[in-house]
């Protein structure tokens, strides 16, 4: 139960609702995923909030979907909790810049967890932005789903061999992360979907490469491996 958050749902007429913003109990900002917000959470709010139940006119409802950017800006959250019954995730978060864990119920046949890190069958989800250092993605991953790593801190990742396509804006503002060794089993790399974004930075190097000896440019490697 989120004592210090209000879960801000849209409902659907079967009692089940999509989550698409959070509020702080002690003031009157909303964070949507609409991007409409005003201020930051209050920092006496939980550290850990609970996405599963929403009320609405006095009527609980279900929460079975979690919109884009509808957890962004939670800056006190250091663990997320993804309730039993969420069948769709869209992962475009900003500003939790304290979040070290996302948990699933176990009870949810769609999502799970490795590590704190949020998982659909072998696609990695969404990966905490507070966590820094290393992270080695866990063998098996084939996808990297989009803005999976969109303004995480971490400064160094490891990418397995069984990583076949790496999604849009993956690495958007991971500010201190330079550079990114692609495996060889890569097939596909998107690009930022949003021509007004500011570009990748970081340099790219290819597995087992003999044919460029200098790092990559996100753009060079879109030419090898179009999405």
């Amino acid at each position: 139960m989120n004592t210090n958050y209000l879960l801000t749902i849209s409902p659907n007429s079967d009692d089940t609702a999509s989550l698409v913003g959070v509020k702080g109990i002690h003031e009157d900002t909303v964070f949507t995923h609409l991007g409409k917000y005003e201020g930051y959470n209050n920092y006496e709010t939980d550290e850990v909030l609970r996405i599963d139940v929403g009320e609405y006119e006095e009527k609980k409802y279900t929460i079975t979907e979690i919109k884009p950017c509808s957890v962004s800006h939670c800056r006190n959250v250091k663990e997320i909790v993804i309730g039993a019954n969420v069948c769709k995730i869209t992962w475009n978060m900003y500003e939790c810049i304290s979040l070290l864990k996302i948990s699933v119920d176990a009870q949810n046949k769609v999502y799970h967890d490795i590590d704190g890190v949020l998982f659909k069958d072998k696609e990695l989800i969404a990966f905490p932005h507070g966590r820094m250092g290393k992270y080695v993605v866990p063998d098996g991953t084939k996808k990297l789903g989009n803005c999976a790593f969109k303004s995480c801190r971490i400064e160094e990742i490891d990418l397995p061999e069984s990583l076949e396509e790496i999604g849009v804006n993956v690495f958007y503002e991971c500010k201190f992360l330079s550079e990114i060794t692609l495996p060889a089993g890569i097939k596909k790399v998107s690009i930022n979907c949003d021509k007004n974004l500011m570009p990748i930075k970081q340099k790219f190097y290819l597995a087992e490469d003999t044919e460029h000896s200098d790092p990559l440019t996100i753009s060079e490697i879109i030419k090898i491996f179009p999405a």
